[in-house]
């Protein structure tokens, strides 16, 4: 087993926009690591969100797209990783993740040091 040794380390709590889109409840969490082999990789997980299993929803970093997730029982997650090839956003202190459906805002949040 190899283990990585984090350099860098941004995280992102995600609570619901107002009003709330997908719920009250709905939270989240974005955590954004380099490695000391400088590695990246950049990680989206929510739950709680009250809309059907299949929802398609878009993720956004300071304005730019990312990703999606796709819905299943209310939770979902996006994972980038740059040891897979894919294209990692950089990410500093200060800069929002929004998760959205169809342009409303369902969650975001500002990334701060880990």
């Amino acid at each position: 087993m190899i283990v990585r040794r984090i350099v860098e380390d941004y995280e992102a709590k995600l609570v619901p926009a107002h009003p709330p889109r997908g719920g009250e409840g709905a939270r989240g969490k974005a955590e954004w690591e380099r490695y000391g082999n400088d590695e990246e990789e950049l990680s989206v997980r929510i739950r709680n969100i009250e809309l059907p299993d299949g929802t398609l929803l878009d993720v956004f970093l300071s304005g730019g797209s990312v990703g999606h997730i796709t819905l299943r029982g209310g939770r979902g997650s996006l994972k980038i990783e740059s040891r897979k090839g894919e294209g990692v956003p950089r990410v500093a202190e200060g800069n929002t993740l929004i998760v959205s459906l169809e342009s409303a805002t369902v969650l975001e949040g500002i990334f701060v040091p880990d």
